[in-house]
């Protein structure tokens, strides 16, 4: 499987400069991080959350968990994490759990972590599991720049204390 043509069409229509980086096949975004030997830090990973019937993208970094109660805070509502189900069918030209971020190709809202503006480069997911998206942050941050974005995650060696803190 290629590129997710929505993500391709997308990044050639804004001429936003981009690679693809192959890398053997993965399950999870730090195995992808560790596969393609790229910092997990720089890997934006997407998780889906639904807020009443609306579908919204956050967009945060591999080394990172979504705080829930920190999105419902921000946003002032009340999210749950999309279905596997629900995913399949807002990602048609994707493989299940390959989830490009960039929610906005997709036709969702998006919201990205403030963490992911710490570094050079960026890396996101192309659509399957075999291959990264690879972007400058100036030119990743050029196509968040309509979007929200709000400190929404913690890193995963935190979230035990995060939990028991809120």
């Amino acid at each position: 499987m290629e590129i997710a043509q929505s993500v391709a069409h997308y990044l050639e229509s804004r001429q936003i400069p981009h690679d693809v980086v192959d890398h053997p096949q993965t399950q999870s975004s730090l195995q992808t991080a560790r596969s393609a030997r790229i910092a997990p830090s720089q890997l934006a990973k997407a998780v889906v959350v639904k807020e009443d019937d609306q579908f919204i993208m956050c967009i945060l970094p591999a080394t990172h968990l979504l705080v829930l109660e920190w999105l419902d805070r921000e946003r002032s509502g009340s999210h749950r994490l999309a279905l596997e189900s629900e995913l399949d069918t807002l990602f048609p030209d994707c493989a299940t759990g390959a989830i490009p971020a960039l929610g906005q190709v997709y036709g969702m809202k998006v919201i990205w972590d403030n963490s992911l503006n710490n570094h050079k480069e960026i890396y996101f997911e192309a659509g399957n599991h075999r291959q990264l998206v690879h972007l400058d942050t100036e030119e990743f941050m050029s196509l968040m720049c309509q979007v929200e974005h709000a400190t929404i995650a913690c890193p995963h060696e935190s979230a035990e204390f995060r939990r028991i803190a809120h």
